[in-house]
């Protein structure tokens, strides 16, 4: 025995957005597209209409998005009696920012430096924890209240200051120099009763050049 039943698939009509989710900072922009589909599948030419809610930013009758505040939002496709949304947020990447961003100090002298958190709406976190420490064997650092540190410079060379807070890293790069004065060279030697060594002094100015 054989039986046959027909069976009708109908499929609604559909407006397809792209990109649904989206992550950007101020004054970045965001090319959407909007394609409307009928029950067969077929393009539907129909006028799209845009809009943003949530007060991040503008989009203009092409679909281009440009954020202009923090926040989260939507931009909405509308064709017709179709409508489609997208997931907008506007933020930035947590950063540190380190001051001075560099400097150079003669050996033994000693630098302030301050580092500051800012959040994902560029806003500075007031109870961030900043860890200091230091990269190379240029000198040590001594962490002080309100975020702020006190470098020794201890050896001449480069090397960095660096600000931690929660996995995020900032460096100031820092060149130690010599106390100005004379260098001479060698700065020791052994000679036999009679004999001679040879000695070479140069003047040095408060960058380390020669004079």
């Amino acid at each position: 025995l054989t039986a046959e039943a027909t069976v009708t698939v109908n499929v609604e009509p559909v407006l397809v957005l792209a990109p649904l989710n989206s992550r950007v900072v101020p004054g970045d922009s965001i090319q959407y597209e909007a394609i409307a589909f009928d029950e067969l599948g077929d393009t539907l030419d129909y006028v799209i209409v845009w809009e943003t809610t949530g007060n991040i930013g503008d989009i203009d009758q092409n679909g281009l998005f440009v954020a202009t505040d923090f926040g989260e939002g939507t931009v909405t496709a509308t064709a017709d009696t179709l409508t489609a949304q997208a997931a907008v947020s506007v933020s930035l990447d947590p950063v540190i920012v380190i001051t001075p961003e560099a400097e150079t100090v003669v050996i033994g002298r000693k630098i302030h430096f301050k580092a500051e958190l800012f959040d994902s709406t560029g806003t500075a976190v007031m109870d961030a924890e900043i860890v200091w420490s230091v990269e190379g064997e240029i000198g040590e650092i001594v962490d002080n209240l309100d975020k702020n540190s006190q470098f020794t410079a201890t050896a001449v060379g480069t090397g960095f200051v660096v600000a931690s807070s929660g996995g995020i890293t900032a460096k100031a790069a820092v060149s130690v120099i010599p106390e100005p004065g004379i260098v001479v060279s060698p700065d020791s030697s052994t000679v036999a009763l009679g004999g001679t060594g040879q000695f070479t002094a140069n003047a040095i100015d408060d960058l380390g050049d020669t004079l």
